[in-house]
């Protein structure tokens, strides 16, 4: 990684408070936005993490984890923030004790963030690792069922793809926003 890249990753956890659930040597790999949000700029990102984690023994379970989740955070990110997104956003994967953390660094207007923390915390109170998995893909696929023929609405979004990246991870979405006048930033960690 670039001197450049290390600063960010530092400045974005020491912002947030995370230093605890992410160090700067456990990441291996990170990105901005720009570079896991167009089709080919994904599957080069997929493949990197793939091939990251296999040379560090990760198997193929936890890896197509990581996998899906990268996926579902940068569909997310391309249908939910739009022009707003800054360039800033960054995606760490990181390695710790044999488990695999998914951390997305993001900014946007405060009603954005405000609603992301509410997906998450609806999310979280379906049910609770380790026994989470198969309630939350249930809910999820009755969910799309229910909205299949539903109008689209700027009210809800977001909750599909949480409850996929909760059903992957084996801890609870870690979810911290920050405020400053219309301004919110956040980090939304996975730990796979």
């Amino acid at each position: 990684m670039t001197r450049r890249r290390i600063d960010l990753i530092t400045d974005a956890i020491s912002f947030h408070g995370v230093k605890g659930r992410l160090r700067v040597e456990d990441v291996i790999l990170s990105y901005v936005r720009s570079e896991y949000v167009t089709g080919d700029g994904l599957d080069k990102v997929l493949e990197e993490i793939d091939n990251a984690l296999a040379a560090r023994e990760v198997g193929d379970v936890p890896r197509r984890s990581v996998l899906n989740i990268v996926f579902e955070l940068a569909l997310n990110s391309v249908m939910h923030s739009g022009d707003c997104a800054s360039s800033s956003e960054l995606l760490a994967i990181g390695l710790r004790d044999g488990h695999v953390s998914v951390s997305l660094f993001g900014k946007g207007r405060s009603v954005q963030i405000n609603r992301l923390s509410q997906v998450i915390a609806s999310v979280k109170s379906i049910a609770d690792p380790p026994e989470h998995q198969a309630e939350m893909l249930k809910r999820r696929d009755e969910d799309a069922w229910r909205r299949r023929n539903e109008p689209e609405s700027e009210s809800r979004g977001g909750g599909l793809g949480m409850l996929t990246i909760a059903a992957l991870s084996s801890q609870a979405l870690f979810f911290v926003q920050k405020v400053k006048d219309q301004k919110a930033s956040f980090v939304l960690q996975s730990i796979v």
